[in-house]
């Protein structure tokens, strides 16, 4: 139950900073180049909403994303964590000793 919990708080941590570098580096992104984000903008060609502030889209944008690199990233530490953990018992069942680095 413990290794379940803390591979949960992992993913959960690593969710939250994604979200929050996501969204930071969207709004900055939205600041200091908002044609870029005007382009992304669904809309038809040639057409600019009145109502578009790029830094607010480009803030959600990027928590968003922000949130799917997260979870990516969360599942492939605990992942890599659990990987560790069964070669570290291989090799205890095998008789080797465990270095301790």
């Amino acid at each position: 139950m413990e290794r379940s919990f803390r591979a949960l708080v992992v993913i959960v941590i690593f969710v939250m900073v994604g979200f929050c570098l996501g969204g930071w580096v969207g709004h900055e992104v939205g600041k200091r180049s908002p044609s870029f984000v005007i382009a992304i903008y669904p809309s038809r060609p040639g057409e600019i909403p009145n109502n578009l502030d790029p830094a607010e889209f480009g803030q959600g944008l990027g928590m968003v994303f922000g949130l799917f690199f997260g979870v990516g990233s969360g599942v492939f530490v605990t992942f890599l964590q659990a990987v560790r953990e069964i070669w570290s018992e291989r090799w205890k069942l095998l008789g080797h000793k465990q270095r301790l680095d």
